[in-house]
């Protein structure tokens, strides 16, 4: 009898601790039925986030939260990996859930944690315009333009620069040191030393270049004479590479 008090005591304490870890965790969660899919308990991020009352979440079941799939006008887009649910004021959410075993009243059960990924998906999809955005910018100048790393990689090319070298794309150049692939030698056919190209001086010194009566080498080692400058990249003032164009 002694070891039986025991045992039910060390239950109704790690009960009581697993309580206080579903109460007390920011994120929102709730335990549901294994075979019913009802909402059987919520823990108040759950409450507040999802707007319900405690009364009104455990009338429901775990699709009554899920929101159709949007029209392709939609402002927020498919979910893609992500689960769309439906706030009790109408506003769509974007979720990440993990769910675990347990039971509930002894009854197998499962216990949800969910995560809003809305804000986090929302941002990157700015970025991901934004970047579209200042793409469509760069090849749709006539002047050519590409930049470079510290270690004078190529990072990015534009469609103007790609077509005056003679490439096919901008992944031909991509990862390149620019300096050794269309600038490693004058007209006359004498070396063009790295620590002499004004790319470099612009990577050292973070001072723009401006030079005119130079070429650059095509894919097919004819030379371009070009006009060119080069503009030093900063990064939370410092230095991260350098763009240069051409004409």
């Amino acid at each position: 009898a002694i070891e039986r008090s025991h045992i039910e005591n060390a239950l109704t304490h790690s009960e009581a601790e697993y309580r206080l870890l579903f109460e007390r965790n920011p994120y929102p969660m709730w335990v549901y039925d294994d075979r019913t899919l009802r909402i059987l308990a919520a823990n108040d991020p759950a409450i507040a986030h999802y707007g319900y009352s405690r009364a009104q979440f455990l009338l429901m079941k775990v699709d009554d939260l899920v929101a159709a799939p949007p029209p392709n006008d939609a402002a927020l887009p498919d979910a893609g990996k992500h689960l769309r649910h439906r706030r009790k004021d109408g506003s769509v959410i974007l979720v990440d859930i993990a769910v675990f075993p347990t039971s509930f009243g002894g009854s197998p059960a499962q216990l949800a944690l969910v995560n809003d990924v809305t804000e986090r998906e929302a941002m990157a999809r700015n970025i991901s315009e934004r970047d579209q955005m200042l793409s469509l910018l760069m090849d749709s100048t006539a002047e050519a333009i590409y930049g470079v790393d510290l270690n004078g990689k190529c990072i990015f090319a534009n469609n103007a620069c790609v077509r005056l070298l003679g490439y096919s794309g901008a992944t031909e150049l991509l990862g390149h040191d620019m300096h050794d692939l269309v600038h490693y030698k004058h007209e006359d056919g004498r070396l063009y030393l790295t620590h002499e190209c004004p790319t470099q001086s612009s990577l050292l010194s973070g001072v723009n270049r401006h030079v005119d009566g130079e070429v650059l080498w095509r894919k097919d080692g004819t030379a371009l004479p070009i006009e060119y400058w080069t503009y030093p990249i900063r990064r939370n003032d410092k230095i991260s590479g350098a763009m240069v164009t051409f004409l």
